[in-house]
């Protein structure tokens, strides 16, 4: 099992790399062009709006419970996410986002690999931020996939105060599987970190603002 694991884990490390150098490029273009674009909260302040992408990896395990059968193994993979996000100007800001996400993931225990999306709402909170998510996500390791709905909840640091494009998730997530016809409930406990993005971004960022200077 491990070996049919492993080329989908080389892949998700090529795509991390790959995008985090191009992103790296364009979000600190996007930066310097981003516009404001202002509107007043009920308290006064005036919200800006921001468009934040992130790449964390997800790290952690996942629990297969399947009647008095229980499977357990780790979890590894790539969470994108798109934010459109409005907060207060300050240092650290309140706020409020709203987005799609894409997961891709496997847990060399419970021998599944995950493919889906769905929506995330984000609320930030100074340099805290806390975020809710459901979709739909199929396991393309059984015979015919079967999709499962999965919801989520996200608890660590985002940055809404950030000039950039990206606003680099470091937290804590859970997610539950309910059971669906063959597939049992899985409940994934993991570490979301956007440092791919985060070493893309400031490495090629810097680059780049060296060339203009």
């Amino acid at each position: 099992m491990r070996a049919r694991l492993a080329p989908f884990f080389a892949l998700l490390v090529a795509f991390g790399v790959a995008f985090s150098v191009a992103f790296g490029v364009v979000c600190f273009n996007a930066s310097d062009a981003r516009a404001d674009d202002a509107k007043p909260s009920s308290s006064g302040e005036n919200l800006t709006s921001h468009g934040f992408f992130s790449l964390p990896m997800l790290f952690g395990v996942d629990t297969a419970l399947a009647g008095n059968e229980v499977g357990t193994g780790f979890l590894w993979g790539f969470r994108p996410e798109y934010v459109f996000a409005w907060a207060t100007g300050e240092e650290h800001p309140l706020g409020f986002g709203i987005g799609p996400y894409a997961e891709f993931s496997g847990s060399t225990g419970t021998s599944q690999i995950w493919l889906g999306g769905g929506a995330t709402v984000v609320g930030y909170f100074g340099m805290v931020a806390v975020a809710a998510s459901g979709g739909l996500e199929i396991d393309w390791l059984h015979a015919a996939p079967n999709a499962s709905p999965v919801v989520g909840v996200f608890v660590g640091v985002r940055n809404a105060g950030s000039d950039e494009c990206c606003d680099f998730p470091f937290g804590l997530r859970v997610d539950y599987h309910p059971p669906l016809g063959p597939l049992p409930s899985v409940i994934q406990v993991s570490a979301q970190v956007d440092w791919i993005l985060g070493l893309g971004v400031g490495f090629f960022g810097a680059i780049v603002k060296g060339m203009r200077d």
